[in-house]
C-alpha cells in the first residue's frame, strides 16, 4: 500500500444547460427560455492552511498479479467557475449577466476505487476514467479524468 505524499492536479470545466418553458405568455415568436453557461479551470485547490497529500486516495499495488487498485483524490473544496446566463423566462428569480459559481459535490463520485493492469515495470502509470453524472436538475454529463502515477 502506497501512502499518497503528493498531489496536484487542474481542472477544467465547461457546461451548457439549455431550460425552455411553455406558458401563456410564450409564443412562437417570442420563447421563454434560458441558456446557462460554466467555465473554469486552473490548478485544484487545497484548503486553507492545507498542505499538498492531505486528503483521502490510495495506490495498492498486487505484484504477483500485475495489477494495483486506485482510489483518486478528488479536491476538498469547490470549485471556481464563471457563470454566464441568458433568459428571458418569466417568475425567473436569476436575471441575465455573469456571476462567479462555485461546483457541486458531483466529483465525490470520482472516488470509486477501480483496479489497472501494471505495464512492464512501475515507474509511471497512467489512464483515463469516464464517469456519467446524473445533475441537479436532470441536466447529467460526463467527467473525464486523465490520471498519472510517477513512482
Amino acid at each position: 500500500m502506497w501512502q499518497l505524499v503528493s498531489q496536484k492536479g487542474t481542472y477544467s470545466l465547461d457546461e451548457t444547460y439549455h431550460k425552455q418553458v411553455y406558458e401563456m405568455t410564450c409564443t412562437d415568436k417570442t420563447p421563454c427560455k434560458s441558456e446557462e453557461v460554466r467555465k473554469g479551470g486552473g490548478p485544484l485547490p487545497l484548503p486553507p492552511g492545507a498542505k499538498a497529500g492531505v486528503g483521502v486516495a490510495m495506490l495498492e499495488v498486487a505484484s504477483t498479479r500485475k495489477d494495483m487498485v486506485v482510489m483518486l483524490p478528488v479536491p476538498l473544496m469547490a470549485l471556481d467557475y464563471s457563470r454566464t446566463l441568458t433568459t428571458n423566462l418569466p417568475d425567473e428569480d436569476r436575471k441575465s449577466g455573469v456571476s462567479k459559481g462555485l461546483t457541486s459535490n458531483y466529483l465525490s463520485k470520482a472516488t470509486d476505487k477501480f483496479t489497472v493492469t501494471i505495464p512492464a515495470d512501475l515507474r509511471t502509470v497512467s489512464g483515463t476514467r469516464t464517469l456519467k453524472l446524473d445533475g441537479d436538475d436532470g441536466e447529467g454529463g460526463t467527467l473525464t479524468i486523465h490520471w498519472s502515477f510517477t513512482r
